[in-house]
């Protein structure tokens, strides 16, 4: 408790102390319990730093009941938390695996892959589908729509058998892209 009164009366050198004290232990820790990358667990550091100093300097800090390692740790958990439901968001799928969310449109299509992808082969893809799967992806991803919407406007009779028939179109594009003769990677 003596660093935090020390930062709370303007000691720089009790700030860099604390940071040199916890900071390679909260490394370690966050790659090990929360599987971030090292540069990932630097990054949220430094935010757990500076927010415990703006904490501290503004008086938000009162009666610390546990010990400054600890809050410190607890506002990196809450941080590499939503670190990690932002890189859920992001990341990137393989060929095998269903896409989910609102990760691809259909006019934006962006593959990778050891060689330049040849856009022949995209424009066949895209015309092999059939015409009612083309257009639920489409509403859902390329308009946003919910899936409400879109068992409205193509009459189909529940929200679940929307679900249902946009699953269905994910796993013919799977097979479709299985099958072909190069491995895409979305």
């Amino acid at each position: 408790m003596e660093l935090l009164t020390k930062i709370q009366a303007g000691n720089k050198t009790a700030f860099t102390e604390l940071y040199s004290l916890y900071r390679n232990e909260f490394i370690v820790w966050s790659v090990r319990n929360y599987s971030c990358r090292t540069d990932e667990a630097k990054d949220v550091f430094q935010e757990v730093i500076i927010d415990f100093y703006n904490n501290a300097k503004n008086n938000k800090i009162q009666n610390l009941t546990a010990d400054i390692k600890t809050y410190l740790f607890a506002i990196g958990k809450h941080k590499l938390l939503n670190l990690i439901k932002k890189n859920s968001k992001t990341s990137n799928f393989s060929n095998s695996e269903l896409i989910n969310d609102k990760l691809i449109t259909l006019n934006n299509i962006e593959l990778e892959h050891k060689k330049e992808f040849d856009k022949e082969q995209l424009n066949n893809f895209l015309c092999n589908i059939p015409a009612d799967c083309k257009r639920i992806l489409e509403l859902y991803y390329v308009k946003e729509w919910d899936m409400e919407s879109i068992a409205k406007e193509l009459g189909i009779s529940s929200t679940n058998t929307a679900k249902k028939k946009k699953f269905d179109c994910l796993k013919k594009i799977t097979k479709f892209i299985k099958q072909s003769s190069r491995i895409l990677v979305f």
